[in-house]
């Protein structure tokens, strides 16, 4: 090694499973870890008349779920315990957003460039989504 390397750089990292907490993100339509192919499914067939809103809000940093923690559930007191292993298995089946994503994480301001970059991400998100929408078969209007 001392003949291939005349300097070097090296660090260690640790990682380590964080059981006790989940990590929830805003992402694109069908980049995330519901099965919306179930839940259009199931939507027009419970709700063939019904509209549905598509809220698409991307840009924004991952936020930690302290599920295990007493005060977490302190908002959702009658919460039955079926629910909470409903929700424990949904977050051990995703995994963090590995795609491209431009993070707002402030109300400070910010150059125009950011603005700029921030609005095209928002812009091919939605454009994705509903595209994602379409191909599940759902109809896809939108409003000006």
């Amino acid at each position: 090694m001392a003949l291939l390397a005349p300097a070097g750089n090296i660090r260690q990292g640790e990682c380590g499973d964080l059981t006790w907490v989940a990590a929830g993100e805003w992402v694109a339509l069908g980049d995330g870890v519901l099965d919306f192919d179930r839940f259009f499914a199931t939507y027009q067939k419970l709700c063939p008349k019904a509209a549905i809103q598509l809220e698409i809000i991307t840009g924004r940093p991952p936020e930690v779920i302290p599920f295990l923690e007493e005060d977490f559930w302190k908002i959702f007191p009658k919460t039955p315990a079926s629910e909470f292993a409903r929700f424990v298995a949904l977050a051990k089946s995703g995994h963090p957003f590995s795609g491209t994503m431009i993070m707002e994480d402030t109300s400070a301001k910010k150059p125009p460039e950011y603005t700029a970059a921030l609005r095209e991400q928002q812009r091919v998100d939605l454009e994705r989504s509903l595209a994602f929408a379409k191909k599940l078969g759902a109809c896809v209007r939108s409003q000006s």
